[in-house]
């Protein structure tokens, strides 16, 4: 079964009450702000990252950003599975990693007016989003991870950077291991719960491969330049593509004609994961028996 991991006492629950009578948890993305007023503590949340070398870093985020054929341009969604896909392929590689998650007020409490992150600098029709997820490795000093997030920055950035390029109104920030790969939801507004994707559902139905060909045809429809109102809401693909939702396709021509790329795409990230996951465990394997 796949594993829910619930927040501690300062749950995301208490957050949205938080919010909804208009506490201000973070009213700038500065790092210093956010952390002192904003920051939710996680009970699980991962211990420190050890310090890594510039080098290192900048050549994890370029493996993952040239060498692993991981979509960094459509901008609409499944950040968690970009996430989740660098998190995993940097540990089987050996790397330590953790994930920061920033949650908008549209996640947080059930009103209208509830606004959403937007990247600083990017024009107005760039997408905003609820929430937004990335991998951290470790900083130059213990305690200062650096964020691995082609959409935001083209270069490893220090975490307090990272936050420093959203624009957001009532956002709260937090960590986690690196293994939760999502959060639930009722209705538009996150429950508090996280889940992983190591279990039954998650591995049998292969929903990162899954999310992560969503991304390929999303780019490649986008690239194409047609059926602009079925990209615009990664819902729209995942409703035509993701046959674990069992959802309908408002598009039936577009999923017609992208039906065998997309095909191509979950294909290739079945075998890749896969290929990941093996090496993953052989090298947890061995440092046990080390």
């Amino acid at each position: 079964m796949n594993q829910r991991i619930f927040l501690g006492e300062q749950t995301v629950h208490r957050v949205l009450l938080m919010v909804t009578v208009g506490v201000v948890l973070c009213v700038s993305p500065a790092y210093g702000q956010a952390k002192r007023r904003g920051e939710v503590e996680y009970q699980h949340r991962q211990e420190p990252l050890a310090p890594m070398g510039e080098a290192d870093a900048q050549g994890f985020y370029d493996f993952v950003t040239r060498d692993v054929e991981l979509d960094w341009s459509y901008p609409n969604g499944n950040c968690h599975a970009r996430a989740e896909a660098v998190r995993l392929i940097l540990e089987a590689g050996g790397g330590k990693t953790s994930k920061v998650w920033l949650f908008s007020e549209s996640k947080l409490a059930p009103f209208q007016a509830a606004s959403e992150l937007r990247l600083r600098g990017k024009p107005a029709s760039y997408p905003s989003w609820g929430y937004h997820v990335a991998t951290m490795v470790g900083g130059r000093t213990t305690g200062s991870p650096r964020v691995l997030d082609a959409l935001v920055s083209d270069h490893p950035i220090p975490l307090k950077d990272w936050l420093a390029r959203f624009d957001c109104n009532n956002c709260v920030w937090f960590t986690t291991k690196s293994n939760v790969y999502n959060f639930n939801n009722s209705g538009a507004v996150a429950t508090g719960t996280f889940y992983r994707c190591d279990g039954d559902n998650c591995m049998s139905q292969h929903w990162l491969e899954e999310d992560l060909a969503v991304l390929d045809v999303a780019a490649h429809i986008t690239k194409q330049g047609t059926h602009a109102d079925l990209v615009s809401r990664i819902s729209n693909i995942e409703d035509c593509f993701k046959q674990s939702l069992g959802n309908a396709c408002k598009f039936p021509d577009a999923k017609t004609t992208y039906a065998p790329f997309y095909e191509k795409r979950l294909e290739h990230w079945k075998s890749y994961i896969a290929r990941v996951r093996a090496a993953q465990a052989a090298r947890i394997t061995g440092a046990s028996a080390d």
